[in-house]
């Protein structure tokens, strides 16, 4: 009788065991309120990974736990002017963009870089992209896991509490185990999944920082045509004033003062335009920066930077195929599916089931202990076949879109190359002849219609043209920043062995 007890206790204590198991494992895990307070929003820091010049970035995978970014072989990190300082938000300024913070405050004026971090950090884009490589990163511990173990059970009631007959029970567990470097392989394939995650981030990063630049670039173009609009408008009516004493002194006609209104009020119409654009390059950087987009920025610089000679084209095409990050998340993705041909290979061995029991439905004493094993028998070879041919026509086809992929971001460099590099010249072509012989032209005009040996028709005509060149320089000036923030992303970052950057002072005011 107490060998009958402690057998049920036994039993009981197993099943028993098994059932808190769960439940424990159900209150183990979280679960969401939908009071709970919004929490502090920590900035995104993702970091673009340079892949190998001449082959697919084969990936080191994350830790075990997925919380450490991964890396790709014979490659290095490169910082990618992302902060990681916590960006405190409240629940309603997340979703309206009603940021408590003002990330610009203290800033005197503007700068490009300055943009950058901003947007960098608070993008909620960027935010999006993290969230999914972390997502990614979080199947590793999934993958490599062992099944859960089954218990199990089985008894006859009616044996219970029968004097005749022993109580009959049966106890017993087992444990599924995969061929040995099956698991390895899968955790292998899920950290390959998670680099390309992590280096789409970096793409996304890459396309920010110069969509940032360029937005900067408008605002600044917008803020410093409206001062240069504003210094003509006031040249204007002083050539109208001037106008309007040669008419009183009867020395000039009515139409000279008539002209100069006209001219200026083509200026008040630019200057409309001017102010919208300014307004709209506002906005651009507001939305970029997860802010409101009529929040004030703080103006913009009087300078920006001066163009500098470019590196050989052919140092920036083994630049780009180093570190565009969408080349190393093709890369990574080569490595998955080379990955994935290995498993496949892999199912041709078979799985086992390992377990044992206690069953004393048997008579014998020395027979109720059992210990066994199960496992498939890969019999069937058709479906194993396909399988491997299958990934390998996957691999075949990842390591040509990378081959792809190389010949198109080489054209990218070359395309983004030659634009700017032509607006380099361009400008440099402004900054040395074309504004100065403009300037040259209003004062000789000038002195002429002073001396009365000119007419006022000419002299508007120079004013403008004067104008028009003034407006172009600048316009030259943004144009090579806009197309240098392409170069930049074409080559996945910074431009190799930067010299010296120096200002470019702004276009000489009469």
């Amino acid at each position: 009788m107490l060998f009958f007890r402690r057998e049920i206790l036994c039993a009981g204590f197993l099943l028993g065991s098994a059932f808190l198991a769960g439940c424990r494992s159900d209150a183990a895990r979280p679960v969401p309120s939908a009071a709970a307070p919004a929490a502090v929003r920590v900035a995104p820091n993702p970091q673009v990974i340079q892949a190998s010049q001449t082959r697919p970035a084969t990936v080191i995978p994350a830790s075990d736990d997925g919380n450490r970014a991964p890396v790709a072989q014979q490659a290095s990190l490169s910082t990618h002017r992302l902060h990681s300082q916590p960006v405190l938000a409240s629940a309603h300024s997340m979703n309206h963009c009603d940021v408590i913070d003002d990330p610009f405050a203290g800033y005197a004026e503007l700068s490009a870089d300055a943009v950058v971090d901003v947007v960098l950090a608070r993008n909620r884009s960027l935010d999006a992209m993290q969230s999914a490589w972390r997502a990614t990163a979080a199947r590793y511990p999934q993958a490599v896991s062992l099944d859960d173990p089954e218990v199990m059970s089985l008894m006859a009631p009616d044996s219970f509490g029968d004097k005749n007959f022993e109580s009959s029970f049966m106890v017993g567990a087992s444990q599924k185990l995969p061929w040995p470097g099956k698991r390895g392989l899968r955790g292998e394939a899920v950290r390959a999944d998670t680099a390309a995650a992590y280096m789409d981030a970096g793409e996304l990063a890459t396309k920010l920082d110069a969509a940032a630049r360029m937005a900067f670039v408008d605002y600044f173009l917008a803020r410093r045509q409206l001062v240069l609009l504003e210094e003509n408008f006031r040249q204007l009516e002083q050539l109208r004033t001037l106008a309007q004493n040669k008419y009183e002194s009867r020395s000039a006609t009515q139409q000279d003062m008539l002209q100069a209104d006209v001219d200026l009020a083509e200026l008040a119409r630019r200057r409309v335009e001017l102010a919208q654009a300014e307004m709209i390059a506002v906005a651009r950087i507001n939305t970029l920066a997860h802010r409101l987009p009529d929040m004030q920025l703080p103006p913009p610089p009087r300078t920006v930077g001066q163009p500098f000679q470019l590196p050989e084209v052919l140092l920036l095409h083994q630049v780009a195929i180093s570190q565009r990050p969408d080349l190393a998340a093709i890369g990574a993705r080569v490595r998955a599916e080379q990955v994935a041909v290995q498993l496949a290979n892999k199912e041709y061995l078979p799985d086992f089931d390992v377990g044992g029991r206690y069953d004393q439905f048997w008579d014998r004493v020395n027979q109720r202990g059992q210990l066994g094993i199960n496992m498939n028998v890969p019999l069937y070879q058709q479906r194993r076949n396909a399988a491997v041919r299958e990934a390998n026509f996957r691999w075949s086809q990842r390591r040509a879109e990378y081959d792809q992929a190389v010949d198109d971001v080489r054209n990218e460099v070359q395309s983004a190359y030659a634009r700017t590099e032509a607006s380099r010249q361009v400008l440099e072509l402004y900054n040395g002849r074309i504004v100065e012989a403009a300037q040259q032209n209003v004062e000789a005009a000038r002195a002429g219609y002073e001396a009365n040996n000119l007419g006022f028709l000419a002299l508007v005509e120079a004013q403008r043209q004067l104008i028009d060149v003034q407006m172009k320089q600048l316009d030259s000036l943004a144009d090579y920043h806009r197309r240098l923030a392409e170069l930049q992303q074409a080559i996945g970052g910074r431009m190799p062995q930067l010299p010296g950057v120096e200002e470019i002072p702004l276009p000489p005011q009469n």
